[in-house]
């Protein structure tokens, strides 16, 4: 579910790419920035669960990997957040 919103995500941002020179850059320039951030945040935790369903348990650091997965979560709540605030830049 998580990999369809990256996805979804990164069409959004594409598309609002294309129509970009028909609006103000300032606000839009915010809007992409973190939309591009969270895209890698959710990328970090797409990546984290591809390696454990690949990788035996016993082979990897669960702790180090569970701290990445925290820490990729936290971040993408942030810029989830962020963006929520961020006034729409298309009005």
């Amino acid at each position: 579910m998580r990999h369809s919103f990256r996805k979804d995500l990164k069409t959004f941002r594409y598309l609002s790419e294309f129509f970009l020179p028909l609006w103000c850059l300032s606000p839009a320039s915010a809007h992409h920035s973190t939309m591009k951030a969270m895209q890698d945040e959710l990328g970090v935790l797409t990546d984290i669960a591809t390696m454990r369903r690949a990788v035996p348990p016993e082979a990897t650091t669960r702790s180090e990997q569970d701290q990445k997965t925290a820490d990729a979560l936290i971040a993408a709540d942030l810029l989830w957040r962020k963006l929520a605030a961020q006034e729409t830049w298309w009005r």
